[in-house]
């Protein structure tokens, strides 16, 4: 995380390469929603976002 504020959040995110033999794509993702969105700092930082798909 390089900025947080109570309205902001700036930070470098990361994952594997997309490998077509072991991660299979069922659907599109339409859209991230704040619907239970939640950021928590328990001596990590925690984020959970919901993906509409």
């Amino acid at each position: 995380i390089s900025e947080i504020t109570e309205t902001q959040l700036r930070a470098m995110v990361f994952g594997e390469k997309m490998d077509h033999q072991r991660h299979r794509i069922y659907t599109y993702v339409k859209a991230a929603t704040y619907y239970d969105l939640k950021i928590e700092h328990n001596g990590i930082w925690q984020g959970q976002v919901i993906f509409d798909v």
